[in-house]
């Protein structure tokens, strides 16, 4: 439809052009939900609203309360940055080597003795224990 309708407008000469893309992917908010004017007429009249007016203050509901979580969710993950952003300030070691991806081993020959890992240190295991401790956010926003 896009396309006929610009190749439309062409032919005619209007400076308009259609986008098929639909509003989330263009990067735009939802259309708006639009009720015929009778239904504001009658609301007006009998203070009752219609069918089509209660739809579209549920779905406006719905709508700033999915921008709400929206705008938390982006504040905690700012906050989640900075404190991992902290924990490598303070932590630099553990972190970098907590953060790399384990890469699976070759296969060893049957003729090769097996290598054993060293055991982490106390001071080590400390380290780790407080900072997975210390990335749990408590207060009343994220629980006990």
């Amino acid at each position: 439809m896009a396309e006929l309708l610009n190749e439309f407008c062409r032919r005619r000469g209007a400076h308009y052009r259609a986008d098929p893309r639909s509003n989330a992917e263009r990067g735009l908010p939802p259309s708006e939900v639009r009720v015929p004017r009778w239904n504001v007429c009658h609301f007006k009249r009998t203070g009752k609203k219609t069918p089509a007016m209660e739809q579209r203050d549920k779905e406006r509901k719905i709508r700033a309360e999915v921008a709400r979580l929206e705008a938390e969710c982006r504040d905690v993950e700012r906050e989640l940055e900075a404190a991992r952003a902290d924990a490598e300030l303070t932590f630099p070691n553990v972190i970098s080597r907590a953060a790399k991806p384990k890469l699976s081993r070759p296969r060893r020959k049957a003729a090769e003795p097996a290598k054993r890992s060293l055991p982490v240190g106390e001071f080590e295991a400390e380290v780790i224990a407080q900072l997975s401790t210390a990335a749990d956010l408590t207060g009343a926003r994220y629980g006990p």
